[in-house]
């Protein structure tokens, strides 16, 4: 809202949208012009994009698409995308981690795959590292490891109906990153 001191001493305001207009003061009725005219309009104007001649007549069916086209790098047929859904869909993370470096391990895992640390014994795989007592006991908490340990110290001649769990449970762990 626009406003100025007159010559007769006395604050005049003026309503929004009457800036760069003349009236009169109210007080003593003197010629008022009133402040903040608003810029002059420049005309816009609209160019057509670089190579339109080329897309008009792609579009019109008289001639080759404009450039050539290319594939985004991550594009997923149909199919593929569904299957990795279904495949991130039975990943369930838990609440628990590994308790030699931290990560966060999904349920039903028994090998850490970022440290190689087996749940079931407590060692690393490929070193003759060990958890202490304190890791051990956390790991005793975790619900899954409970079957897994049962499985590992089963006589493979009893169990010939678990063979497929125990071969789920015997899968290879990444082996950790050397630190140079």
């Amino acid at each position: 809202m626009p406003e100025l001191f007159h010559d007769c001493g006395k604050r005049v305001r003026f309503p929004p949208g009457t800036e760069g207009r003349r009236g009169k003061c109210p007080h003593c009725g003197g010629p008022v012009e009133v402040p903040g005219a608003p810029p002059p309009r420049e005309k816009i104007q609209l160019r057509p994009p670089p190579h339109w001649d080329e897309y008009l007549a792609y579009f019109e069916d008289r001639g080759p698409p404009p450039r050539p086209v290319v594939m985004p790098s991550k594009l997923m047929l149909a199919t593929d995308a569904e299957e990795a859904w279904e495949r991130q869909a039975q990943v369930r993370p838990s609440k628990f981690h590994c308790p030699a470096c931290r990560h966060r391990i999904d349920m039903d895992q028994v090998i850490c795959t970022k440290c190689g640390l087996d749940f079931r014994t407590g060692k690393v795989l490929g070193a003759k590292a060990r958890l202490n007592e304190k890791g051990m006991s956390y790991l005793e908490q975790l619900p899954w490891l409970e079957a897994a340990r049962e499985a590992m110290t089963e006589d493979p001649a009893e169990a010939g109906e678990d063979d497929e769990r125990k071969a789920a449970l015997r899968g290879k762990a990444p082996r950790p990153k050397k630190r140079r």
